[in-house]
């Protein structure tokens, strides 16, 4: 059977000849053979019990089936049923997480519509303006409440415009400290450059792992084990000049004119190459925090361009800005270690090539 410009029920994109196409067994539907195993089912798997079959000329009624949420109205719509904002399937509100995608589900006993003053997050329990439409911690959608479902403008137009998107689609991408981000990403659409990132000063290479940014994070990890090497310049030569001294040193025998000498000595041969490792080190530090926000920022407009450009349904736009933003505890720690295993190899090699040169 010609496929030819049937949309995938899944991604919304046209089937065309060259496509890897799967047609379902039970019921017909044709779609692409990677959107098949990105559900790990057919796309209408929810209307196969009631004997749905697929025709060619049914397109809109495949878009439609696939999520019935989407269709149903509020008077459809059971008080009791919660759906979730990343894949938008139906779930009892008693569930904590989605049966479908397994996302979180929010608890809804801490919120307080009744009120239009502070309340709680019922995705991340933080503390909200009763007006806002989103959460500035987490930056979930707030409009939901049981029986209600996220609509595509609440997907993608929550809160102002901020460059080509918007404050609800940024506020998912960072989800953490969203209160700093947010505003500083507008400072930078009206011509600010620079920022100063205490975090990124203090942890350097972590931090960017910590946010995801692998490359520049590859980049300071190679700046810092640069300035390792100085240091363990420093660290060789130091114990080399003391080596002599060793065992006086450890019987206390060592006389004050010896031990001013020795202070001396250590000073002279080593300021050299403690000064250029400390500077580099700083200096790395520093470009480290006053270009990390551009960094991040600039990865997360890349990021949503694509995703958005990419991929037609609300729901799994959602569902990959959430996936590729948000924070690394792993990639942070990777990153320590991976310095610290750096630093030792370093310090392993200076003291080899000295012992041999």
């Amino acid at each position: 059977m010609n496929y030819e410009n049937v949309p995938c029920p899944v991604c919304g994109k046209p089937l065309h000849e060259a496509d890897d196409v799967v047609v379902c067994p039970d019921c017909g539907t044709p779609q692409h053979r990677e959107c098949w195993f990105a559900e790990g089912h057919c796309a209408n798997e929810s209307a196969h019990s009631s004997g749905y079959v697929w025709q060619a000329g049914d397109a809109a009624a495949v878009t439609e089936t696939e999520n019935p949420a989407q269709t149903a109205s509020a008077d459809d719509i059971p008080p009791d049923t919660v759906f979730c904002h990343i894949c938008g399937s139906e779930n009892p509100s008693d569930m904590k997480n989605c049966g479908h995608c397994g996302a979180k589900l929010p608890d809804y006993s801490a919120v307080d519509y009744s009120s239009h003053g502070e309340m709680r997050c019922p995705y991340c329990g933080m503390l909200v303006d009763g007006g806002d439409k989103i959460c500035k911690n987490c930056g979930a959608p707030l409009a939901l409440i049981p029986g209600q479902r996220l609509t595509e403008s609440e997907h993608s137009e929550s809160g102002r415009i901020i460059g080509n998107n918007t404050e609800g689609e940024l506020s998912s991408f960072v989800r953490k400290n969203t209160d700093r981000y947010i505003p500083l990403f507008e400072k930078f659409e009206q011509g600010k450059k620079l920022s100063f990132n205490l975090g990124a000063f203090i942890f350097g290479p972590m931090w960017h792992f910590f946010r995801k940014l692998y490359k520049s994070g590859i980049a300071f990890i190679l700046v810092t084990a640069c300035a390792a090497l100085f240091f363990s310049t420093a660290v060789n030569r130091m114990n080399t000049i003391m080596e002599p001294y060793a065992d006086a040193l450890n019987n206390r025998t060592v006389s004050a004119e010896e031990m001013t000498a020795l202070s001396e000595n250590l000073l002279k041969e080593t300021k050299t190459p403690l000064l250029i490792g400390s500077a580099l080190l700083l200096a790395a530090n520093l470009i480290c925090a006053f270009t990390a926000d551009r960094i991040y920022y600039k990865k997360i407009k890349r990021d949503l361009d694509f995703i958005k450009s990419e991929i037609p349904d609300a729901n799994m736009r959602r569902a990959l800005i959430i996936r590729n933003g948000g924070t690394s505890l792993i990639g942070g720690a990777c990153a320590f270690f991976t310095l610290r295993i750096a630093n030792t190899v370093i310090l392993y090699i200076a003291e080899f090539v000295s012992n041999r040169f």
